[in-house]
Order: C-alpha cells, then sequence, then structure tokens
C-alpha cells in the first residue's frame, strides 16, 4: 500500500507568525507521535513570513484519518481558525525519491 503524501500551506495575518509558529511546532511535536506517521515537517517560505508549509507522510488513508480526528488536531484548528488567511492541501504522488 502507497504511503498518503500531503504538502499544506499556510498562510496567517501579518504579524501572526510568531504565534502560528508556536502552533505549528506543538502540531508537529503531537503529530510524531502517532503510530502512523512517518514524516512531519514544518517549513517556512524564506520570501513571505507569513507561509508556512507542512509536509506530511502517512502510512495510509486509515492513519491521516485518525490524525485528523485526534485531540492535538483539533485544538490546532481550534486555536488558529482567527489568524489563519488560507490554507491548501495538496495530495501528492511520490514519482523519484533518490
Amino acid at each position: 500500500m502507497k504511503n498518503i503524501v500531503l504538502l499544506a500551506t499556510i498562510k496567517v495575518e501579518k504579524g501572526r507568525d510568531d504565534l502560528m509558529q508556536e502552533f505549528l511546532r506543538q502540531l508537529v511535536y503531537d503529530s510524531r507521535k502517532e503510530k502512523g506517521c512517518v514524516q512531519y515537517d514544518l517549513h517556512k517560505d524564506l520570501d513571505d513570513p507569513c507561509c508556512f508549509l507542512v509536509y506530511e507522510i502517512w502510512k495510509s488513508q486509515v492513519s491521516l484519518d485518525i490524525h485528523i480526528d485526534s485531540t492535538h488536531f483539533r485544538e490546532f484548528k481550534d486555536k488558529t481558525e482567527d489568524i489563519m488567511v488560507s490554507l491548501e492541501i495538496k495530495k501528492l504522488d511520490l514519482l523519484y525519491n533518490s
């Protein structure tokens, strides 16, 4: 079975990037503990401090569904809904890995 790969792009209100980074760091920490998490990495756009990218790999769709329903993910969504400007999530198909 293929892993599920996601790239989430999160944009926040100007001046709220430090707060979002704090919330995202906690989300990464908690998510990496999940049984189905293969990889969960946080990036910040060098040209836009209000833009974050999260690269995720999950063992299966079931693992991703459990993550989406987890307490820490729901708490993250509740804490950030007022400062988030946009969220785009793309499912990716890994074509080549070095």
